[in-house]
C-alpha cells in the first residue's frame, strides 16, 4: 500500500476503535466482527502484505478504544462532584446560555473545592450570561454516558459576579448580541429572527411555531451554523468572486471571509469545527483534486476527535458538518456526471448550488432520521429554493449592522432589500412545512444507515472509475 492509503486506513482505524468504545461496545467482540470485512476488502483490492496492514489496522482500532478509556477514566479521576445529593456549590457560565420555552440550558465550571463541569437547566425567566459566576443550590446527577456533562435540573440559582469568563470571548459575544439587536429595531420580528438565525446561528427569537415549521420542511440546518451551510455559503462566494478575480484572490478572500464570521458569531468550538470543515470544501474546489482531499478531511476529523472524543458519535453538528463534507466533496461530481454538466463550461451559480444541496442532504439522510425520526421527500426543495439567496441576505444583513452602527437611518434601505429576501424566505419554508412528506425511520439501525452508505460508495467510486477511463 502507499503511505497515502496507509494513512488514511490508519486514521479510519483509531476513529472506529473510538467509535466502539463511545458506544460501549466490547473491543475485542468489535475487532472480531470488523476482521473478515478489513481482512475481505484488503485481499479483494489485491494489495501487498495483507496480513501485515490487517494487523496494523486491528492494532489502530485497539489503540482507539484504549485511548477512549484512558481519557474517560483521567476525566473522572480529575473530577470532584458530589452525585445525587442536594448541595450548595458555585461555578462560573463557560457557554452562552440556550433558551427554550420551558427552560434555558448552560454549562458551568466548578469553583474550588469542587472539580468538572456541570450542566445545567434553569427556568426561562433568569438572566444568565457567559462568565457570571453562580451560586446553585440543588442535585447534581450522572448522565448516561461520557459525551454528556453530569446535571443539575432547576436547581437554586444566585448571582455571585460577573465577567469571570475570557475577556476575547465576552466582547465577542457582546458584539454579536449589538448585531442581534440593530437586526431587531430594523426589522420585522420574524424576519429579523430568521436574519439573526442566518448569520449568527441564534435561535432564541424563533416562535415554538416557526421552529416547527422549519423542522416539517426541512431548513433547520440553515440556522445550525453547521459545515454544510457554511460550505455552502463560502463556494457560493467564491463562485461570485470568481466571475472577476483570479482563482488565488478569490481563495485568500473566502477564507478571510471565513475566519471573519467565526469571530462575528463568538468562535464557539462547534463553530470553528464547521468553519474548518468549510474550509475544506473551498480547498478541494481550489485544487480540484478531491482524491486528495481525502486524506486532508479524514485526517481533520480524526484531529478534532481526539481532542474532542464524544464529537464523533454524540455530537450531531459534527457528523452533519463532515459527512456533508463529504457529499459535497465526492458526491456532487458524480451527480454532474449523472446529468450531464460539463465542468468545462461555467455552470450557473442556482445550478451549483442545486448540485451541492442535493449532495450533502443524501449524504446525511440516515443521520437526520436517526436522530430526528423522519426526513421529509420534499426537504431538498426549499433548501434548493433558499439557498440561493442565503449569501446575499447574509452580505445584507451583515451590512445592515455595520451601516446601523454608524447611524440607524442609513440602515433604513438595506433594511428593506433584506426583508424582501427574508419574506421570500420564510414563505418558502411556511409553504412546505405544509407539503412536507416525512418518511418515518426507513434507517433507523446502524445496519440500514450501513447499506445506504455502501451503495453510495459504490455509487461514487462508479462515476469515479469511468471519469478516470475517459481521462486515461
Amino acid at each position: 500500500m502507499i503511505p497515502a492509503d496507509i494513512l488514511f486506513g490508519g486514521a479510519i482505524a483509531v476513529m472506529a476503535g473510538i467509535a466502539a468504545a463511545s458506544l460501549g461496545w466490547n473491543i475485542l467482540t468489535t475487532m472480531a466482527l470488523a476482521a473478515p470485512f478489513l481482512f475481505g476488502g484488503l485481499a479483494l483490492l489485491k494489495k501487498l502484505y495483507v496480513w501485515k496492514t490487517f494487523l496494523v489496522f486491528l492494532a489502530l482500532m485497539f489503540f482507539g478504544a484504549f485511548y477512549y478509556h484512558l481519557s474517560f477514566n483521567i476525566k473522572i479521576a480529575s473530577e470532584n462532584i458530589p452525585y445525587g445529593e442536594k448541595s450548595s456549590f458555585s461555578g462560573v457560565v463557560v457557554d452562552e446560555p440556550r433558551t427554550q420555552e420551558k427552560y434555558q440550558s448552560f454549562n458551568i465550571k466548578l469553583e474550588s473545592p469542587l472539580r468538572g463541569e456541570v450542566f445545567v437547566l434553569a427556568s426561562p425567566r433568569g438572566v444568565y450570561h457567559y462568565g457570571d459566576l453562580l451560586e446553585l443550590n440543588g442535585a447534581i446527577e450522572p448522565r448516561k454516558t461520557f459525551a454528556e456533562n453530569p446535571i443539575a435540573a432547576f436547581p437554586d440559582i444566585k448571582l455571585l459576579a460577573e465577567y469571570r469568563g475570557s475577556r476575547v470571548k465576552e466582547a465577542l459575544l457582546g458584539f454579536k448580541h449589538a448585531i442581534l439587536e440593530k437586526f431587531t429595531s430594523a426589522l420585522p420580528a420574524q424576519e429579523a429572527a430568521l436574519l439573526g438565525g442566518l448569520t449568527l446561528g441564534s435561535r432564541a427569537e424563533f416562535t415554538p411555531e416557526f421552529k416547527s415549521q422549519m423542522s416539517r420542511s426541512g431548513t433547520t440546518h440553515l440556522v445550525a451554523l453547521s459545515g454544510y451551510n457554511i460550505a455552502i455559503l463560502v463556494l457560493a462566494i467564491a463562485k461570485v468572486f470568481g466571475k472577476f478575480l483570479s482563482r488565488r484572490k478569490t481563495f485568500y478572500i473566502t477564507t478571510g471571509i471565513i475566519l471573519l464570521f467565526v469571530v462575528m458569531v463568538g468562535a464557539e468550538a462547534s463553530v470553528v469545527r464547521a468553519a474548518i470543515m468549510g474550509f475544506l470544501a473551498l480547498l478541494a474546489k481550489e485544487t480540484g483534486r478531491t482524491f486528495s482531499m481525502r486524506n486532508a478531511i479524514v485526517l481533520t476529523a480524526l484531529g478534532m476527535t481526539l481532542f474532542h472524543l464524544t464529537v464523533l458519535v454524540y455530537d450531531i453538528g459534527f457528523q452533519l458538518s463532515f459527512l456533508s463534507l463529504l457529499g459535497i466533496v465526492y458526491l456532487s461530481p458524480a451527480l454532474k456526471q449523472v446529468l450531464r454538466f460539463d465542468e468545462r463550461k461555467d455552470i450557473p451559480i442556482w445550478k451549483e448550488i442545486a448540485i451541492l444541496t442535493a449532495s450533502a442532504q443524501l449524504a446525511v439522510v440516515p443521520v437526520i432520521v436517526n436522530t430526528f425520526g423522519s426526513f421529509s421527500l420534499t426537504a431538498i426543495i426549499p433548501n434548493v429554493l433558499i439557498l440561493g439567496f442565503v449569501p446575499l441576505t447574509m452580505f445584507l444583513g451583515f451590512l445592515l449592522a455595520a451601516v446601523s452602527f454608524i447611524h440607524a437611518y442609513l440602515g433604513f434601505f438595506i433594511a428593506k432589500l433584506a426583508e424582501v429576501l427574508l419574506a421570500y424566505e420564510i414563505g418558502v419554508i411556511k409553504l412546505f412545512a405544509t407539503l412536507s412528506v416525512p418518511i418515518e425511520a426507513p434507517f433507523a439501525g446502524r445496519f440500514l444507515a450501513f447499506l445506504y452508505y455502501s451503495v453510495m460508495i459504490l455509487f461514487i467510486y462508479h462515476f469515479a472509475d469511468s471519469q478516470r477511463t475517459k481521462q486515461g
